[in-house]
């Protein structure tokens, strides 16, 4: 039915992104078009880099199988990437295997010769090592960055913006460190992850207060959410709310039920006056959003709170406000709240639509949240022994192919300049443990990589200059 409805309706079949299918999409594709059919795909296989989710570069590779007549068309011209980043990633990319060795893109876009490689002694130093490069080429401060010279004296003066520049990592726990150094140093940054998004203080409280009104908030996102309603419940209030809940083995939902009874011990009448009210109110709003979407739930609770006016004052503010009814667009009217918060943060397919591209900021994101991007400057930080390529713990084994395919990725985001960076020792779950640089960065020719200082170079004296 399905397939005899819709195989009918269209005359040609488009698919992008065709190296990233899994089963599923596979057989729908094959259902629409079957040999014979009009159908179009665009994708490249050194770029499959979602296994984790199912795809499979198999389905890609069997195209020309399944659909004999076709005809291929290589592009090979890339309109991004200086030669230098072109000829290091195509070093890294030619050695997966089964790959076809003879084929390369190119720019014909000629710039710095090298690419800067950094070592330092720990994941903090990497941090501030990238921080001042960031600095020196912004012309900052932050690091005192006068006291640091140019390591690559024949590299040419470009003006920058912090937009200009992106930090990637394999994993998300490597950008905590990156982005509490930049917060010191006050670099601006963006961590385009739905962590940063649901961690900034209003819109956690925010997403409690929603947890509240869906049934399923715990006593800690009643201690966040309580304040945005204006009610004057201060923490002495809260914490005598929470001991007569404790002690009587409640949950929250019973003991805002029963908080509304009189007496009770331990409870003063007009804090059980101020929890009516409270209680009230989000009775009220639940009867006028019932019938919402979660993107209009989140809307109304804006609206009815303290938060709008920070959406107004806060830009980080309105920018998580923002990209949390973005992700709340993929589930419709009478979603359970519970499951939307479980989804939310389990899904990583969309890490890549939190970045933002119209602030001036400095873009901390997984090298999976790259793709499809693009910077002038880009630092690939913890190019090391098993984070690149990345061994799970307890794994056996590595899809090596996979996690090279992964860092030409993150290589070809770069325009102009790319960094590879990586630490000597490294804390890892609690412990100091010593790191080698990535077999990636190894197949990358010699004469292709210069390596930069990291330790503080000595101002040179300047002399003043005489009148006569």
């Amino acid at each position: 039915g399905v397939r005899r409805v819709y195989g009918s309706r269209y005359q040609w079949i488009f698919v992008d992104e065709y190296q990233d299918l899994n089963q599923g999409q596979y057989r729908i594709i094959r259902a629409l078009a079957p040999p014979g059919k009009n159908i179009c795909v665009i994708g490249d296989p050194d770029q499959s880099i979602y296994g984790f989710r199912g795809s499979d570069l198999i389905y890609f590779n069997r195209f020309l199988s399944d659909y004999p007549n076709s005809g291929v068309i290589n592009l090979a011209r890339n309109y991004r990437s200086t030669e230098t980043i072109l000829n290091a990633s195509t070093q890294v990319i030619k050695k997966q295997g089964g790959r076809r060795s003879d084929f390369r893109t190119y720019s014909e876009i000629y710039g710095i010769k090298n690419l800067s490689i950094i070592e330092s002694g720990s994941e903090k130093a990497e941090a501030v090592a990238i921080g001042k490069q960031i600095e020196q080429m912004v012309g900052g401060m932050g690091f005192h960055s006068v006291d640091f010279g140019k390591v690559d004296g024949n590299e040419p003066t470009v003006s920058r913006s912090f937009s200009d520049f992106a930090v990637l990592y394999r994993t998300a726990r490597q950008g905590k460190v990156i982005a509490e150094v930049f917060g010191k140093a006050g670099i601006p940054y963006q961590e385009a992850s739905r962590e940063s998004i649901f961690n900034n203080q209003y819109a956690a409280k925010m997403i409690s207060f929603l947890k509240i009104i869906g049934g399923c908030g715990s006593y800690a996102d009643f201690e966040k959410s309580i304040s945005l309603l204006g009610l004057g419940i201060g923490k002495k209030s809260l914490e005598v709310f929470k001991s007569w809940a404790f002690d009587n083995n409640f949950t929250l939902e019973q003991a805002l039920n029963h908080v509304r009874q009189f007496p009770l011990q331990g409870i003063k009448i007009e804090l059980q006056l101020k929890f009516d009210t409270f209680i009230r109110k989000i009775d009220e709003m639940r009867k006028n959003m019932f019938k919402l979407t979660l993107e209009e739930k989140l809307k109304h609770i804006a609206a009815h709170t303290s938060i709008s006016t920070k959406i107004n004052e806060d830009k980080d503010v309105k920018r998580s406000f923002e990209m949390i009814k973005k992700i709340s667009r993929n589930f419709g009217q009478g979603v359970d709240i519970d499951r939307f918060f479980t989804s939310a943060a389990l899904e990583t397919k969309t890490d890549t639509d939190l970045y933002d591209s119209g602030v001036e900021k400095v873009a901390l994101m997984t090298l999976h949240a790259s793709k499809g991007l693009e910077f002038p400057v880009v630092f690939i930080a913890g190019c090391e022994k098993d984070f690149i390529p990345y061994r799970r713990p307890q794994a056996a084994n590595i899809n090596m192919d996979e996690e090279r395919r992964l860092f030409y990725v993150a290589m070809t985001r770069a325009k102009e300049k790319l960094y590879l960076t990586y630490t000597k020792n490294r804390r890892i779950y609690g412990k100091r443990v010593a790191r080698e640089v990535s077999p990636f960065v190894q197949d990358i020719e010699d004469c292709l990589k210069q390596y930069e200082a990291t330790e503080h170079i000595k101002k040179k004296s300047q002399t003043q200059l005489k009148l006569f």
